[in-house]
C-alpha cells in the first residue's frame, strides 16, 4: 500500500472510528490492493472507495455486532459491479450486465469476550445484483458491493441487529 494510502486509510479509520468504540468494533484492512482485480472507477478514487467501504463495514458491526464484540476484517480482492468500458467519445464508464457482478474476497475473524473464532475466508459474490431491488440510490457508486456486503452481515450475523 502507497504510504499515502495508508495514512488516508488510517485517518480515515480514526476518523470513523470514534464511535466504533462505543459497541462492536469493526477493524478493516487491505492486502495489497495495488492487486485487486478491479479497483479502478469512474466515480471514486481509490482512497475514496477504500474509505467508503471500511466506514460502510464499521457501520454494519455497529448494527449486527454484539456489544462487546469485536471483527477484523482482511480485503484481499474486489471486483466492482460492471466493467469499465471506453467509448468512442474516450470518457470511461462503467457498463452494468448481468455477467459482470460485484465480488469481494475477504478473511474475517470474529472476537469476543468468551472465546475467538478462527480467521475465515469467504468469497462474496451477487449474480442477481441487476434483479432485485437495492436500497441504495442509483447514484451511489458503491450500491451493488454494499448491498452484497449488507446481505452477508443479515445472513451471518442478522440474529444480532440492534
Amino acid at each position: 500500500m502507497k504510504p499515502r494510502l495508508t495514512t488516508f486509510v488510517f485517518c480515515s479509520m480514526l476518523a470513523f472510528g470514534s464511535w466504533a468504540y462505543a459497541g462492536a468494533q469493526v477493524d478493516v484492512s487491505y492486502i495489497k490492493p495495488a492487486d485487486f482485480v478491479d479497483l479502478k472507477s469512474t466515480w471514486l478514487t481509490q482512497e475514496n472507495l477504500l474509505a467508503t467501504l471500511t466506514t460502510h463495514l464499521q457501520k454494519l458491526g455497529q448494527k449486527y455486532l454484539s456489544e462487546g464484540q469485536g471483527m477484523q476484517i482482511e480485503i484481499t480482492d474486489i471486483d466492482l459491479a460492471g466493467s469499465i468500458e471506453y467509448p468512442h467519445n474516450g470518457d470511461a464508464v462503467r457498463v452494468m450486465r448481468e455477467v459482470t457482478p460485484p465480488r469481494i474476497t475477504l478473511r474475517w475473524h470474529l472476537l469476543s469476550a468468551d472465546k475467538n473464532l478462527p480467521m475465515q475466508t469467504v468469497s462474496l459474490i451477487d449474480m442477481n445484483y441487476m434483479g432485485r431491488i437495492n436500497e441504495y440510490a442509483e447514484g451511489d457508486p458503491l450500491r451493488y458491493e454494499k448491498q452484497m456486503l449488507d446481505d452477508w452481515f443479515k445472513h451471518n450475523f442478522g440474529a444480532k441487529a440492534k
